[in-house]
């Protein structure tokens, strides 16, 4: 998970495991002591807004004070103020040191090397994503809808593995819409498809399919492995990143639906001056 202001508050759902390292320590520092915008959901006004981090870590870790808490680790409690609405929501975050035995059996700290996981927040997590479902109800049906809201509800609740099961069921919904175009053309073989397993299946409908899902097939298999054998943890952690995946083929179908619609509307208006023009 990138340490993005919006992803920590807007997409990570509880107990979500953001690794620090060397590599992005200055980003995880900034993270939590610079006031940053960004843009998201207001789910009391049910508006877009732009939101800013406040109440961050005080002062500067050039001049040492944030040393106890990177050393000792600790509870982070910070918000996000909408700057439309004035509305403020809490969230919390936990960082936890990252340490190592010396030849003497005492641990010391790692430099620059922990683990921030997000703890708590007064408002939902599905409440600031809903907008986005909404987004999706051309390509999706109501039950649909329902289950993309309790994937990321169960999410927010630190519900890993049921998360998977939804996100899942989408998934598979959308192969067999696909399906089901497909087997109206000529010279479509039923009982061979539905001897294939999914990787196959979704080879054999890719002309039905949007192209990212095609070159990232291996959604399911992840899905799969997160149900029968991920921990709750592992499924949280990972999350975000197949809900990543999950919205941008909606979004690729959603294209391709806009898409058709103003070819169609161009079409129309060209058919109209040609016939006025003869």
């Amino acid at each position: 998970m990138k340490l993005k202001p919006f992803d920590f508050y807007l997409k990570a759902p509880l107990y979500a495991e953001i690794e620090v390292n060397p590599e992005n320590f200055k980003d995880f520092i900034y993270m939590i002591q610079v006031p940053t915008k960004f843009n998201g959901y207001n789910p009391l006004y049910k508006s877009a807004t732009t939101y800013i981090t406040q109440e961050l870590y005080p002062g500067k870790y050039e001049n040492g004070n944030l040393d106890y808490f990177l050393s000792g680790g600790g509870i982070y409690k910070t918000s996000i103020k909408c700057l439309r609405y004035d509305t403020v929501y809490i969230f919390f975050g936990k960082y936890v040191p990252t340490t190592e035995p010396d030849e003497d059996g005492d641990h010391f700290n790692v430099e620059k090397t922990g683990t921030f996981i997000k703890i708590g927040q007064d408002v939902q997590l599905m409440e600031f994503e809903s907008w986005k479902v909404k987004n999706y109800r051309k390509v999706l049906s109501k039950e649909k809808q329902k289950e993309l809201m309790r994937a990321i509800g169960l999410a927010s609740h630190g519900v890993g593995i049921g998360s998977f099961v939804y996100l899942r069921r989408i998934f598979e919904e959308l192969i067999e819409e696909a399906h089901l175009l497909a087997k109206t053309k000529e010279n479509w073989n039923e009982d061979e498809y539905l001897s294939y397993k999914m990787a196959k299946k979704i080879n054999s409908l890719k002309e039905y399919l949007p192209d990212f899902l095609v070159r990232n097939k291996a959604i399911y298999s992840i899905l799969s492995k997160g149900i029968h054998e991920l921990s709750e943890q592992l499924c949280l952690t990972y999350f975000d990143t197949i809900l990543l995946g999950i919205e941008r083929i909606l979004e690729a179908k959603l294209e391709s639906i806009n898409k058709q619609k103003r070819d169609e509307e161009a079409e129309k208006k060209i058919e109209e001056l040609n016939r006025k023009l003869k």
